[in-house]
């Protein structure tokens, strides 16, 4: 498999993580933390008069890969990845965060022109850290209050493992809160990316947007 090949394989499986995919099936322990996270998975739609060709050829133009050391196009103010079938961009951060808006979409011929169907979606190693921090921390942490709250009730200040009981209590919550604030300050930082992808777009494809949002919007 050539790297082309690989990074196809890993936008799909990025954009595969995601609630309203057409490859989910049903709401998973994942979907109800996004939800309660306010991450913005909606989806938006373009038509551009001109042809895929063109449109590829475009975005590759303007386009920094974000896999690149040689900075092919260090002014760009977005950087990703095009190919004919489908692209993956994202801002030029001017500082690291992990949970920048990235925009996911795939090109196909309509007509004379081109739709561009398009999600908004996030880095895979920030969907790695919610399912660590709160699908199996999240559990790791219940079990914790559970135990401590159990040994206090009991009238020991001791856990069954001979932990405090009384850290047992407070550690779960503030570990949940410590990273409800992680997140929601990384997209707090990147309030402005979604308008600056979408106006990047639509300048870049002489691109109309036809439709924005959806059941996450």
């Amino acid at each position: 498999m050539d790297t082309v090949s690989k990074l196809h394989a890993l936008r799909n499986f990025v954009v595969n993580l995601d609630p309203y995919s057409e490859h989910s099936a049903g709401m998973t322990p994942l979907d109800h933390i996004y939800r309660l996270l306010r991450l913005d998975f909606s989806r938006v739609e373009f038509r551009s008069p001109l042809p895929v060709d063109e449109c590829e050829a475009r975005l590759q133009e303007l386009t920094d890969w974000h896999l690149s050391h040689r900075d092919k196009n260090a002014d760009s103010p977005v950087v990703g990845e095009v190919s004919r079938e489908d692209f993956f961009l994202y801002a030029r951060p001017s500082s690291f965060n992990t949970f920048q808006t990235c925009l996911a979409g795939r090109m196909s011929p309509a007509g004379t022109g081109t739709r561009l169907e398009c999600q908004y979606t996030i880095f895979l190693m920030a969907k790695i850290f919610l399912v660590l921090w709160f699908v199996v921390g999240g559990w790791i942490e219940i079990r914790t209050f559970y135990a401590a709250a159990s040994a206090l009730l009991l009238g020991s200040s001791r856990m069954p493992d001979g932990g405090s009981a009384w850290w047992g209590l407070a550690i779960p919550p503030a570990a949940l809160l410590l990273g409800y604030g992680y997140v929601r300050f990384g997209r707090r930082r990147a309030d402005d990316e979604k308008r600056m992808l979408i106006q990047f777009l639509a300048r870049t494809l002489n691109a109309r947007l036809i439709l924005e949002g959806g059941p996450n919007a």
